[in-house]
């Protein structure tokens, strides 16, 4: 007989990935199902880190930190922007972020 769970996420990127964590926090049985295969680093303590930039709100941020996983993040990979401007490969869509907008 296979295992059983009272919730299986589909995707382990962040949002799949903190909400199983949050599930499991709760005493929920959980599956989190991925696709591809993750590597959180080797016995060299080497981490392989996806070139993809995340700007986090303050609200996640206090999420993460509930989670546990904040701690975790590599300092040295974190910082404050006040400008971010985000674009699409293949096409002409983007979005602007400013403070001073703000």
């Amino acid at each position: 007989m296979g295992e059983k769970f009272d919730v299986i996420v589909a995707g382990a990127g962040m949002v799949g990935a903190c909400t199983a964590l949050s599930l499991a926090g709760s005493g929920f049985r959980v599956a989190l199902i991925e696709p591809a295969r993750i590597n959180y680093g080797s016995a060299t303590g080497k981490h392989h880190y996806d070139e993809r930039v995340s700007a986090i709100s303050p609200e996640s941020r206090r999420i993460l930190t509930r989670l546990g996983v904040w701690a975790e993040l590599d300092a040295a990979r974190v910082c404050d922007y006040d400008q971010m401007f985000v674009w699409h490969e293949n096409g002409d869509a983007h979005i602007r972020f400013d403070s001073v907008e703000l």
